[in-house]
Formats: structure tokens, C-alpha cells, sequence
């Protein structure tokens, strides 16, 4: 009898070997194992899913939790340790993933040795592993006791002074009073708002509510126990902001609200230009003390270390980013201007360079890209990276590169986790998170990752919106209409919340009700008419249908129109035109979300969508099977 292996058992052999010689090594991927087979993307891609089942970054994952498994059930290392040893760059997400594979977190692996390596064991290991269980078993045993001892005690005895858990701290730090007396140091006095508001957004204990969400509060006559209700924050920053020349005054104050508004702390600070980033590590060291925030020993080297800015430069800096923050196109192209003056004074400045890469991909990721935006805060975000390599900020600025230009799935989930760690405040790069986990249809994690974003910014009418779309996208269609109504609450007839109503009313084979919501919406935004036209299309309207369709065929031409003529044909069943304007180059960048669109649920059974989930590297993807359901 032949006990050789088979050719396809010696192939997956030999990609096992690859992976556990480079067990270490974070950035060892799906390229890099593609490149030690041989083979392209998406070729093993398909050869790995044909003899496993699985994706490529599945196999790849898996074999670093079986072999994390067996490292921790020896106890040869903590759990952050043994996280890096096996290639995980986020400890944080080495424990999700290691739950979701065997069931429980990477603390109880040691309380689940087989039975089987017990019995195979000396002696001595076997002793000694029982007596860890049982001694594991007698501490939960007398905790158990003690939180019941502690609560008849509570109950029994306590009183309004007892110990009780606090809840988890956040943090709302309100628009600063300009008291410069010029209109003119608007730009400074915001620059500082955002400047603290990102300073203690690092700190990873502490929730940060966005500055977008604060903007509406800064009415002395608002009563700060209504802000903080509408917020959810138990804390609240309120101050002023006064400079002359090169001298800067700093005051603040910082009020707990529960369980009733009390006076917490209050600081005056001073400090020429070139001290001010100096100003934001002590500001978020005193509050962290003050609300008793538990500091990782990298936090406090980080909020210890003195800091030095070239004073224009910096100015520079908040001017670009004081324009960037209008998100109008004048206003982005004037930040942007600024930027690149804070670079030529100063190359060596990754705060500019940062700022850079999110400007940029803002201008990418609009219905009508330049072309090159992409290229350019690639190129921004990796200067800044090397520059300083713990700005939340470009990190997040590279991961969306990664995701819509490059399609680089892996980096971008790399690049998102990266700036989650170094900035778990930042809600736009939850955003982009969440859209990259719905690509890869990852339901749960992508609803989590957005709800982060709505909480930390919840008055942001584009990230609730599209909050709204992904709830109808997955069914909860009462969700998602309470998230519309509170939009468009903020917003009247903002359009990405009309878009939503519609696409819930879609979901529900509501196609006349659909139609009204999409006809104002394209009213206000014209990149809405391909939505409409298809709405018109599924209502049976299809002399109107047609009409839309001909005025965006008469527009000037790109990427974004070309998707949206796309949808309408592949509602009309003309498959060939919807094709065509599929694969319109440049692509835009929200075109692989073809593959999540209902719009184009037709396309799917038509043996050319291989070919589109091809050109993206969409089969890749973990938990694909809905995409290509249709293979």
C-alpha cells in the first residue's frame, strides 16, 4: 500500500512549512505565501479554498493560533509575548481571534490540555498540571464567595458613600473661547479644540467624543448636564484660549457630572508657540490622574517627553488643517495649500505630512476624484509614518490607500488596527474599518466597528447615515430607520440619509415608497441619480428610468457616473452595458462594494462577475462565501 502523500497533501505541507518559518513575521501574508508557492493571489486563493474550504488569510491565521495554542498551554510566555511571537501586531486582536477560533480567550488555554497529553505526560507534568486546575478551580470558588460576601454586605450595611464601580470614563472637551479679540485667530484657537481633543484621544481608557459632535455646544447658555446626556460623557473640558505674538494662555476646567455637576479641576497654562504641543501632554496627564485613568508605561514616557514645534510651521499646520475641517472643496484645496507651506518650512515636520494624507484622501474618495489623490497620501501617510511612527492619523490615511486604490485588503486591516490602537477616538477610521469588514463580510464586526464611529461623533450626519445604510443592508430595517430620523433630525434632507430610507424601503420590496426619498435626494446631490434610476427601474417606472439614465450618459464622464450607469442597466437586465461601465477605468474607489450592492444582485449569476470579483482580489477576502455566492 502507498502511504506517500498525495500531491495536493505535500502542496499544503509545503505552504504549513512557509508559514511556521515565518511564524514571527506580521507582514508574512497572502503575497508573500503566494510568492513561496509559485503561484498569483488568486490562484491559491482558489486552490487553498478547493482543498480546505478555507481563504488564504484563514489558513495563514489559523496556523498561528494552533501553534499560540501549544505555546500557551506550555506557559512559555505571556499572552502579549506569545501574540507577537506568532505574527499578531495587536495583542487586542490576537485575543478576539483566538476566542472565535477555539471558544474561549487565550487566559484559559492552560485550563484546556487534552486529556490525552495529561495521560502522556511524567508524572510530575500531569501533578503539576492538575494541581493548576484545581488551584484555578479553588480561586474562582473563593472569588464567587467573595462577591457574594461583598454584596449581602452592601446590601445590609451600605450607604451613599459605599464603594461602588465607577462608570467607564469619557470625555467631551467643549468649543474654546476665543479671547484673543481677533476674528482672525479663529483658525488657532479651533486648532487647539482639536489638537486636545486628539492628545487625549491616545489615551485608551478614555473615551473622546469627536470635535465634529461638540460644535454644537458652544452656547454658554446650554446646560452642561443636557450636553452630557446628549453626548454620553461623564466629563466635560470647557476653556479659553488667548495668544499675543508668540505667547499662548491656556485656561481650563474640567467638570464631573455624576452623580450630580461638580467642579473637578481647573489650570491655567503658559507657554511660548514652540512649548504648545508641551501644553497637550500635560493637560492629558493631570486630567488622566484626575479621573484616576490607569496610564500604560508607554503612555506615561509618551505624556513625560518634552516636545519643540518650529512655530510657523505649526501655524502653517493649523491654518491647513482649520480649512480642511470645512469640507468644502474651496476649503480643502486652501488646506491643503497651507499643508504643503508647513512641509517647505519644514520637511522634517510629520504632523504637516499627516495632515497631507488626510486631505488627500478626502479629495479620493469624493464622487469626483483627482486621479492622483491616492498616489499622494500614500506618499504623505508613509513620510509621516517614518517620520513618527505613532500618529493614529496617517496610519489610518494609509489603510484607506490600501482599501480603496490599492486593494491591498490585509495592509488595510493592518494600517486600521494600527491607528485603533494608537488613537481608539478617532471615528473616521472606525468608519473606514467598518466598511472594509462589510466588503469582507464580517456583519457583526463591521455593525461594531460603526457603532464606535456613531458614539464617538454621534452628531456627524455622514457617518450616522451611512450607519442607517448598513443596518438596511443587513436587514435591520428598524435600526435603521431610527438612525434616519435622528439624522435627518441634525440634517433636514441630508442626502446619504434619504439614500438610506430608500435602500431600507428597498430591502423591504417597498419600491414605490423608495422612490420619493431618491428623487429629493438626487435633487440635492446628483451623484444619488444612479440610485434613483434603479429605485425608478424596481417601481417599474421605466420610462423614467430611462430618462435619468440619459442625463448621466450626458454628463461628463467618471469613475463614480460609470458606476451609477452601471447599476441602472444591471436593473434593467441589460447585462452587456452594465458590464461595460463596470470595468470604466480608473475604477473608483467604492466600486468593490459592487459585490454588497443589491443593485446589482442580476450581474452575479453571469459567468463575466468572476471576472470582476477577480480584478479586485474580492474572492481573498475571509467569509466571501456571500459574495460569490453565485460561483
Amino acid at each position: 500500500m502507498n502511504n506517500e502523500p498525495s500531491m495536493d497533501e505535500a502542496f499544503l505541507e509545503k505552504l504549513r512549512e512557509a508559514v511556521e518559518e515565518n511564524l514571527g513575521n506580521e507582514d508574512f501574508g497572502v503575497q508573500e505565501l503566494a510568492r513561496e508557492a509559485g503561484l498569483s493571489r488568486s490562484q491559491i486563493h482558489r486552490k487553498l479554498h478547493e482543498l480546505t474550504g478555507q481563504s488564504t488569510t484563514q489558513f495563514i491565521r489559523e496556523i498561528r493560533l494552533e501553534h499560540a495554542m501549544e505555546m500557551l498551554q506550555k506557559e512559555v510566555g505571556t499572552v502579549s509575548e506569545i501574540a507577537y511571537r506568532v505574527g499578531f501586531s495587536s495583542p487586542t486582536y490576537f485575543s478576539t481571534c483566538f476566542h472565535e477560533y477555539y471558544g474561549f480567550p487565550p487566559g484559559e488555554a492552560v485550563e484546556h490540555v487534552p486529556l490525552d497529553d495529561e495521560q502522556n505526560g511524567s508524572p510530575e507534568e500531569v501533578t503539576s498540571i492538575k494541581s493548576k486546575h484545581n488551584y484555578a478551580l479553588y480561586t474562582i470558588i473563593v472569588c464567587i464567595v467573595l462577591v457574594l460576601l461583598a454584596g449581602f454586605y452592601y446590601f445590609q450595611y451600605g450607604s451613599e458613600n459605599s464603594i461602588v464601580p465607577q462608570p467607564q470614563q469619557s470625555i467631551a472637551v467643549l468649543p474654546l473661547d476665543n479671547l484673543t479679540g481677533n476674528p482672525e485667530q479663529a483658525y488657532f484657537v479651533e486648532g487647539m479644540h482639536d489638537a486636545l481633543i486628539g492628545e487625549l484621544g491616545k489615551l485608551r481608557n478614555l473615551r473622546v467624543i469627536s470635535r465634529t459632535s461638540t460644535l454644537p455646544f458652544d452656547s454658554p447658555e446650554t446646560n452642561l448636564q443636557e450636553i452630557a446626556r446628549q453626548l454620553e460623557v461623564n466629563n466635560i473640558i470647557e476653556g479659553s484660549v488667548y495668544s499675543v505674538g508668540d505667547s499662548i494662555r491656556i485656561q481650563l476646567q474640567l467638570i464631573g457630572i455624576h452623580p450630580k455637576e461638580h467642579h473637578r479641576w481647573a489650570k491655567s497654562y503658559n507657554s511660548n508657540m514652540s512649548g504648545v504641543l508641551n501644553i497637550l501632554n500635560d493637560v492629558s496627564r493631570e486630567i488622566a490622574n484626575e479621573i484616576k485613568l490607569t496610564l500604560s508605561p508607554e503612555e506615561q514616557t509618551r505624556l513625560n517627553a518634552s516636545i519643540s514645534v518650529n512655530q510657523e510651521t505649526y501655524r502653517s499646520y493649523l491654518k491647513g488643517m482649520f480649512y480642511l475641517n470645512k469640507s468644502d472643496p474651496s476649503g480643502v484645496q486652501k488646506g491643503l495649500t497651507y499643508l504643503h507651506e508647513a512641509v517647505e518650512k519644514n520637511p522634517a515636520d510629520p504632523l504637516a505630512y499627516a495632515g497631507l494624507a488626510q486631505g488627500y484622501i478626502n479629495l479620493g474618495h469624493g464622487p469626483t476624484p483627482s486621479r492622483d489623490a491616492f498616489l499622494k497620501a500614500k506618499s504623505a501617510a508613509q513620510t509621516a509614518i517614518k517620520l513618527d511612527s505613532t500618529l493614529a492619523e496617517a496610519h489610518s490615511a494609509l489603510g484607506s490607500y490600501k482599501l480603496y486604490y490599492e486593494r491591498d485588503w490585509e495592509g488595510a486591516e493592518r494600517a486600521f488596527k494600527r491607528a485603533n490602537d494608537l488613537n481608539p477616538s478617532l471615528p473616521w477610521n472606525h468608519y473606514h474599518y467598518a466598511w472594509y469588514l462589510h466588503l469582507a463580510g464580517r456583519e457583526r464586526e463591521a455593525i461594531s466597528e460603526h457603532k464606535i464611529a456613531h458614539e464617538l461623533d454621534p452628531f456627524n450626519p455622514y457617518i450616522n447615515s451611512w450607519l442607517s445604510w448598513l443596518y438596511a443592508d443587513y436587514g435591520f430595517h428598524k435600526l435603521a430607520e431610527q438612525e434616519v430620523k435622528e439624522t435627518l433630525r441634525l440634517v433636514e434632507n441630508h442626502p446619504i440619509a434619504l439614500l438610506a430610507r430608500a435602500r431600507s424601503l428597498i430591502g423591504q420590496e417597498k419600491y414605490d415608497e423608495a422612490v420619493p426619498p431618491l428623487k429629493k435626494a438626487a435633487s440635492i446631490s446628483t451623484a444619488r441619480k444612479g440610485a434613483l434610476g434603479h429605485s425608478l427601474v424596481l417601481a417599474g417606472k421605466i420610462e423614467q428610468a430611462e430618462k435619468v439614465l440619459h442625463e448621466l450618459l450626458e454628463e461628463e464622464m467618471n469613475s463614480f457616473n460609470a458606476l451609477q450607469i452601471a447599476s441602472i442597466y444591471a436593473g434593467m437586465g441589460k447585462n452587456d452595458e452594465a458590464f461595460k461601465w463596470l470595468f470604466y477605468e480608473p475604477p473608483h474607489g467604492v466600486t468593490p462594494w459592487v459585490a454588497r450592492m443589491v443593485r446589482f444582485d442580476s450581474l452575479r449569476s453571469d459567468p463575466r462577475y468572476n471576472r470582476f470579483l477577480e480584478r479586485f482580489h474580492l474572492l481573498e477576502l475571509e467569509d466571501i462565501a456571500a459574495v460569490s455566492r453565485y460561483q
